[in-house]
């Protein structure tokens, strides 16, 4: 056989028949076709069998003379040489002179100026001892499969000779962009992790780092233990589980870029999402906070102004966003989600969420992560400036997130970092991802196995490990500076442009090209008491707030919001599956659906509707006036 048919028969071996002669003959041609002779003999010298379970000559170097294969000499690696004609009888420990003998014809060749059979005993004398355990290099094995998966699913499909010849340029000489100082830190930080979380029953974790400004992976440990059988080498930077509020900031960027802005009001307030089975967020301590800015609803990590939100983004909006960001694991799911999906009702990735996170570093576009040393940059577009920057500006904001977190949480950093946590049902999974400004980084914890935790840990653990991480790696260089945005003196409660009925004013990024009209919450005539409005009513008397409201409110409809899409759940009951039709206004109101009279009554008031395939449209109108809107949905 030709070396390039043996090279055939490594990379795919097939029976010693005539048919696999014929058929290792023609991967043959298709290498010969495909690569040069160097490349061919490279891979060849990468891929033979040398003995001793071996395969290659730099991995023959580390066996036989315990060095880097760059480093031996002319006669040692005659030594080796000698090996693949027949390994077992020319191995060099057990047969020395069978060795020696050919390892000299080797030497005596017409290439070679001139060697003696000194070089060849010397070579000898150096073998190292047999019986040693051999030290190979064994970095970042979780990392090292991603690649080899990468790859492999780059192929074309047409055969293992094919993909070899595709992806030979690169997939054999590679260099990584990993930092090993880093990688090594936060190994040892994910082992004191998980030996912490101990007391609730947590025994896996995961964590990645890259670097912010172009996407190159500094740090990828996808389990704590590579070599604990009951699941180490399960890789948790990929694997999919219920990402918490990690996707919360994602939201308000949608929102944002739909025309809210940090300083517009939200309601923390008891809601119902759904209908015969309704759905009922709710915070992590069970309060309502009435009304609430977004910059307070975000840094806070409040539950119900989040699928408030969500609502008026659509479900289906929000997700092809998120994919479009790189969550590619929504795909399949699209058309599937609801609501929840504001909290974390879905499963993505670790390296997802890092991925994304990238597009609010700077100005809104980011570059793919990358395993790559040194690669070309070509940010992608995803948000506004002035989205990514506020919304960065909000989840690296300590003071902000005080009414939740507290002042002296894992979260408070000495430097500026923007960093978000999570918490699936039951804390099952537990998230932390954040940047600075120049390492971006993320921390999973949780059982592989799905092994339900003991007490409610929180977030607090991959927090803690996720600051060690960032605090180790960091400059403690100032973030980007904020685009595209202006400082606007605002009320605090209402979030509109102050005036000088409003007793407490604060200040807000707004975007450049947006205005705020004037506080109406706060009149001259009600002595700077503030009037709330309606929808607020049912938080104050929860809580025996005495509070002004208004009698007056502008026809709507809350919700479902114009143009919204709903999609149908064949396995569901028909009868659990409704929406909740919110209207609003002042006096008297009749509300229909498709033309038909479905309330008529005092507003505002809440009708469920059961869902039924089609374009549907309701209006809602005011008999006295005359005046009207509607909301056309449609539902799949």
């Amino acid at each position: 056989s030709t070396i390039t048919m043996q090279l055939a028969s490594m990379l795919h071996p097939r029976p010693a028949t005539i048919g696999g002669k014929v058929r290792e003959a023609l991967d043959a041609l298709v290498l010969e076709a495909r690569l040069s002779k160097r490349q061919i003999l490279e891979l060849y010298g990468n891929l033979v069998p040398v003995g001793r379970n071996v395969e290659g000559f730099p991995a023959a170097a580390r066996v036989y003379f315990d060095r880097d294969i760059a480093e031996l000499t002319a006669a040692q690696l005659a030594v080796l040489a000698a090996l693949p004609r027949n390994p077992a009888e020319n191995d060099p420990w057990l047969h020395r002179e069978a060795n020696r003998a050919v390892a000299e014809r080797i030497l005596g060749g017409p290439s070679v100026a001139y060697h003696d059979r000194g070089d060849i005993d010397a070579a000898l004398r150096s073998l190292a001892d047999p019986g040693r355990s051999t030290t190979w290099a064994f970095e970042a094995p979780h990392l090292i499969g991603y690649v080899e998966r990468t790859r492999e699913r780059a192929g074309d499909g047409r055969g293992p000779m094919r993909r070899v010849v595709r992806s030979f340029s690169g997939a054999f000489r590679t260099r990584l962009s990993l930092d090993l100082d880093l990688q090594h830190r936060v190994e040892h930080v994910l082992r004191a992790a998980v030996a912490d979380a101990d007391e609730y029953r947590i025994g896996d974790a995961a964590a990645i780092a890259a670097d912010p400004r172009t996407g190159e992976i500094l740090a990828y440990v996808g389990s704590p233990d590579f070599f604990d059988p009951a699941g180490g080498q399960i890789d948790g930077v990929q694997i999919l589980r219920e990402p918490g509020s990690t996707l919360k900031p994602f939201l308000y960027a949608q929102a944002f870029e739909m025309g809210f802005t940090a300083a517009s009001v939200v309601p923390d307030i008891p809601l119902d999402f759904g209908g015969e089975r309704v759905y009922v967020p709710a915070n992590f301590n069970d309060q309502f906070h009435g009304p609430l800015r977004v910059r307070e609803a975000l840094a806070g990590s409040l539950n119900v102004p989040a699928v408030y939100t969500l609502e008026r983004v659509s479900v289906e909006r929000f997700t092809d966003t998120l994919i479009r960001l790189g969550f590619g694991s929504l795909s399949d799911a699209r058309g599937s989600l609801g609501v929840s999906l504001a909290l974390g009702g879905a499963d993505v990735s670790l390296y997802e969420l890092v991925q994304g996170y990238l597009s609010l570093y700077d100005d809104g576009s980011s570059p793919p992560l990358t395993w790559r040393a040194d690669p070309e940059v070509h940010p992608a577009p995803h948000w506004s400036a002035s989205t990514a920057s506020v919304i960065r500006d909000i989840i690296s904001t300590n003071d902000d997130r005080v009414m939740t977190f507290g002042r002296r949480s894992p979260l408070r950093f000495d430097f500026p970092v923007a960093i978000k946590t999570g918490t699936s049902n039951q804390f099952t999974n537990v998230w932390a991802v954040g940047f600075s400004a120049d390492i971006a980084a993320g921390v999973w914890m949780g059982n592989f196995d799905g092994e339900t935790v003991i007490g409610a840990p929180g977030s607090s653990l991959p927090a803690e490990a996720l600051h060690t991480i960032i605090s180790d790696a960091s400059s403690g260089s100032a973030l980007p500076p904020l685009e595209g945005v202006r400082a606007e003196r605002i009320c605090a409660l209402s979030g509109m442009a102050a005036t000088d009925a409003c007793p407490t004013v604060l200040r807000e990024w707004i975007p450049r090209d947006r205005s705020l009209d004037p506080c109406d919450w706060h009149r001259p005539e009600t002595g700077g008491t503030a009037v709330y409005p309606q929808i607020y009513r049912v938080w104050a008397d929860r809580y025996g707030y005495r509070l002004q409201f208004r009698r007056e409110a502008p026809l709507g409809i809350v919700s479902p919001i114009d143009h919204a899409v709903f999609y149908r759940d064949p396995t569901a009951n028909p009868r659990a599956q409704q929406i909740r039709v919110f209207v609003t206004g002042t006096g008297d109101g009749e509300l229909f659906h498709n033309g038909e009279r479905v309330y008529a009554g005092p507003l505002p008031r809440s009708v469920f509707w059961p869902l039924t395939e089609g374009v549907h449209e309701f209006r809602l109108l005011q008999p006295e006036s005359g005046e009207s809107v509607m909301s056309r949905i449609e539902v799949r």
